[in-house]
C-alpha cells in the first residue's frame, strides 16, 4: 500500500474510534505474540483515550504473554459479560469493532457474526497478510509490514499519539515473536527502527526475550525432543515431516506457544524446501504448521489447500482427522 494512502487510512481509523464509545477489539484462535502484541497496544491506547473497550478471542493468550497488562482483559465467552467492563460481548452492542491479524476473517471464529452486524456497527481491519476477502468499513492491510504491530505503531505514530511503556512493549513483542527475533526476511530496516524507539520509549528487551523464548518448563523441552525423534524427510518432495499425535500431548501440560516454538525452529532445517509440522492438539483436530527458508518456496499456496494460510515463509491449516504413523511417513485419516 503507497505511503500516502496508508496515512490517511490511519487518520481516518483515528476519526472513527474518537466518534465511537464502546469499542470491540478480535484478534485470532490461538493468538501469538503478534496478535496479543498489537491487540495489547491498542487497548492500552484506547484506554487512554477514556473508551470503552472490551478484547475478544476465542482462546486466551498463553502464559508467557501475562507480562503484557491487557493480556489479562482478554475474554473467549462471546454473548457473555464482560466481567471488567459489564459489557456484554456480542459485535452488535458496540459502535465499533477493530478486528486486528487474521489473514481470513474465519480465523476469528465469529465470520458470520461480523458479516452480518448491524449496518450501524463500523468495521475496521488492521492486517499484514498476503489475502483476506474485504469486509471491514476501513481496511487497513499492508503485507510489507513484518507485523501487525509495526501497523498498529503506524497508527499511533501519524496521528501524534503519545507512545507509553506499556504499548511500547506490547509493539515490541509483536514484532520480536512475528520475525522469530528478526531472523524472517520480513524483518527489514522499519522493523529494527521501530523496535529502537520502543526500547527508547520504555520497552524490555531482555524481559521480552525470556518470557517469550527461554522459559521453558521440562514438559516443554520433552515434547521437543519427541518432536525431533519423529522427524523424517519425504525425498520425493524434499520436505521434512514431524507430528505429535494426540496421545503423546494429552500426557504432557504444554501450551500451544511451545508447539509454534517448535515449527519456527524447523523452519531452519538446512538442506529440505519445507518443514510440515502436525499436530494433535485435541482428539479429531490436526494443526499443521509449513515453514521455509527457501527462497523460491511459497507455502501460502500448500496451506490453501488444506483450507489454511498465512505468509510466503510461515502458514498453517487446521483440518479434522487423526494421525496416524506409517512405515512411509504418516497419514492424517
Amino acid at each position: 500500500m503507497a505511503y500516502k494512502v496508508l496515512m490517511e487510512k490511519f487518520r481516518q481509523a483515528e476519526q472513527i474510534i474518537q466518534a465511537a464509545q464502546k469499542i470491540l477489539l478480535i484478534t485470532h484462535l490461538r493468538p501469538d505474540g503478534d496478535a496479543v502484541g498489537s491487540t495489547c497496544a491498542l487497548a492500552e491506547y484506547l484506554a487512554m483515550a477514556g473508551k470503552s473497550w472490551v478484547i475478544f478471542c476465542r482462546d486466551l493468550p498463553a502464559d508467557k504473554f501475562g507480562f503484557l497488562a491487557c493480556a489479562k482483559a482478554f475474554n473467549n465467552r462471546y454473548g457473555a459479560t464482560d466481567k471488567r467492563t459489564g459489557l456484554v460481548v456480542d459485535v452488535n452492542n458496540f459502535d465499533l469493532i477493530i478486528v486486528l491479524d487474521c489473514g481470513s476473517l474465519s480465523r476469528t471464529g465469529l465470520e458470520n457474526e461480523i458479516l452480518q452486524r448491524d449496518k450501524n456497527v463500523t468495521a475496521i481491519e488492521f492486517d499484514h497478510h498476503l489475502r483476506s476477502l474485504p469486509y471491514a468499513d476501513l481496511e487497513i492491510k499492508n503485507e510489507r509490514a513484518s507485523s501487525t504491530s509495526e501497523l498498529v505503531f503506524g497508527f499511533l505514530k501519524a496521528n501524534n499519539i503519545k507512545i507509553s511503556a506499556r504499548i511500547a512493549e506490547a509493539i515490541l513483542t509483536g514484532i520480536l515473536t512475528d520475525t522469530e527475533n528478526f531472523l524472517y526476511p520480513s524483518a527489514g530496516g522499519a522493523a529494527m527502527r521501530i523496535s529502537a524507539e520502543m526500547m527508547l520509549a520504555g520497552a524490555c528487551l531482555p524481559k521480552i526475550v525470556n518470557r517469550a523464548y527461554r522459559d521453558k518448563a521440562i514438559d516443554s523441552l520433552k515434547i521437543w525432543g519427541v518432536a525431533m525423534s519423529k522427524l523424517k524427510i519425504n525425498k520425493k518432495y524434499n520436505i521434512a515431516v514431524t507430528a505429535i499425535p494426540h496421545d503423546e500431548l494429552k500426557e504432557r501440560a504444554v501450551d500451544r506457544e511451545v508447539l509454534d516454538g517448535i515449527s519456527n525452529f524447523l523452519g531452519n532445517l538446512k538442506g529440505v524446501k519445507a518443514v510440515i509440522f502436525l499436530r494433535e492438539v485435541q482428539e479429531g483436530v490436526v494443526n499443521g504448521s509449513i515453514r521455509t527458508s527457501h527462497p523460491e518456496v511459497d507455502v501460502d499456496k500448500l496451506a490453501q489447500l488444506f483450507g489454511g494460510g498465512g505468509h510466503k515463509k510461515s502458514s498453517g491449516f487446521s483440518i479434522s482427522g487423526r494421525l496416524v504413523e506409517t512405515d512411509s511417513g504418516w497419514k492424517i485419516v
